[in-house]
């Protein structure tokens, strides 16, 4: 059976259903209401929805079908008028069957207990000695969404240096990645290329900072092409979290996004097929498999990377990102999911970075339909808080941008004094011209009153003839 993509809006009293299952025997169609549950068939779509709340069968119910779209149309009232129904536009949820019945077809952290376990989280405060984990020191070392994941990628170790930056990620555990990923940042930090990108910033880099608020994901609802891409995401077993890793997904999603923002302003929301690699060399979640522990590392992360990875690298641009990625934040979990399958639909094109897709992306956007906009707000404002200045990020940028400065002002110094002494070059050539045309004017001037005087004089012969006659 197909599952059909589908939109459920809400009134005071009712749902209304739009489900579309285009070219289906209308006569053959069914609609099954069972408190929370609504099933709808027609053959070959099926669809079974778990609603939060009771709805019911009554003369104010309708359905029908919309030719002109291939949708079905069912208006089903409310048990309890003016009762809200949470997750309306949450696809995966909804198909999502209630704990205890049946086999679930994706079990994930109920959005309750996740927002209430998230409200308090102190994202800044990271005192604690981090000690080597048992899965650092016993097991194998873990990766992917909230760190679940051990030794699936052993059998790709021949493609590894094309997808990722950390080789042997199954013997290397969490606690040396950090390191090992700092060390290779210092060796890429490139100052020459830093110093260029800042002095052509004005032409280079401020365009594109014009308008990054356009951008942003519209995050009302999904159109059909992403319900779709929703529909086939694999039915995922997303194991209960504990707030310590709850914390740790939160950032890694932010920094997800925030490669993102970044790919997307330098791009101008065009997105192409090189943009895959770029956001995954950006990432560290998918270069180096990071697990971030504070909001502090996150975006000290971030920025550091921003300046030694992408092809334009600038302290503007980075927080330029960062603030697009705050906004999309701000703008609820429908914002970040479209972000998630706009890469999830790019990184398709690249040969062997399904793994990405894998490992992060399909259950990111599994598990963030579970999540409040109030848990992303206030992640939002946590970042907001926090902003790395130049001297956090250890390669001396106030110095090379003060020795760029002096750099310039010496150039442009040459350039004038260059320019003075062409115009005066240029000055004493034309003055030298005009003494070169007054002499020539003179002698032209003494040639002719010679020879005019020399036909006035009589010759010796003339005078001689003149006698003669």
């Amino acid at each position: 059976m197909i599952t059909p993509r589908y939109q459920v809006e809400q009134t005071e009293e009712s749902l209304v259903f739009r489900i579309h299952a285009p070219y289906t025997d209308v006569n053959e169609s069914d609609i099954h209401v069972d408190g929370n549950s609504v099933c709808f068939t027609a053959s070959p779509f099926y669809l079974r929805l778990h609603l939060s709340g009771p709805v019911i069968e009554d003369d104010k119910s309708e359905a029908h079908f919309d030719v002109d779209s291939g949708d079905y149309v069912v208006t089903l009232s409310k048990c309890n008028k003016g009762q809200h129904f949470e997750n309306l536009k949450m696809t995966n949820i909804l198909l999502q069957p209630p704990s205890g019945k049946a086999i679930p077809k994706i079990e994930v952290l109920g959005e309750t207990n996740v927002s209430q376990d998230l409200k308090d989280f102190d994202w800044y405060i990271d005192q604690d000695i981090e000690e080597e984990s048992l899965d650092d020191s016993l097991l194998l070392p873990h990766y992917g969404f909230a760190h679940q994941k051990c030794g699936v990628l052993r059998h790709m170790e021949a493609d590894l240096p094309e997808l990722m930056d950390l080789q042997s990620p199954d013997d290397t555990p969490s606690s040396e990645r950090e390191k090992l990923q700092e060390t290779w940042e210092n060796k890429h930090f490139c100052p020459e290329h830093y110093l260029a990108d800042w002095a052509e910033e004005e032409e280079l880099i401020l365009p594109l900072l014009e308008d990054t608020k356009s951008l942003v994901p519209k995050s009302d609802e999904f159109i059909a092409s992403e319900q779709e891409q929703l529909l086939r995401l694999p039915k995922l077993e997303i194991l209960q979290l504990t707030q310590d890793e709850q914390k740790s997904a939160l950032l890694g999603l932010a920094e997800i996004v925030f490669c993102w923002a970044h790919e997307q302003i330098t791009t101008q929301g065009d997105l192409s097929f090189e943009s895959a690699r770029s956001i995954r060399r950006l990432s560290a979640t998918f270069s180096w498999l990071r697990k971030f522990t504070s909001v502090q590392k996150f975006a000290l992360s971030c920025m550091r990377r921003a300046l030694c990875i992408p092809l334009y690298r600038n302290w503007k641009l980075a927080n330029a990102a960062m603030e697009l990625t705050i906004t999309v934040l701000k703008n609820g979990r429908i914002a970040v999911i479209k972000c998630l399958l706009e890469l999830m639909k790019n990184f398709a094109n690249c040969e062997g970075y399904h793994i990405h897709r894998q490992l992060y992306l399909e259950p990111y956007s599994l598990w963030t339909q579970t999540l409040s906009d109030e848990v992303l707000s206030k992640l939002a404002d946590s970042l907001a808080r926090h902003n790395p200045k130049k001297g956090d990020i250890g390669w001396d940028l106030e110095e090379l941008e003060t020795a760029g400065r002096i750099t310039l002002e010496e150039e442009n110094a040459l350039d004038n004094l260059t320019k003075q002494l062409k115009t005066s070059l240029n000055v004493r050539c034309v003055e030298e011209d005009s003494d070169d045309t007054d002499d020539d004017s003179e002698w032209e001037t003494d040639s002719e009153d010679s020879s005019e005087s020399s036909e006035e004089e009589p010759t010796e012969s003339s005078m001689s003839e003149t006698k003669v006659l």
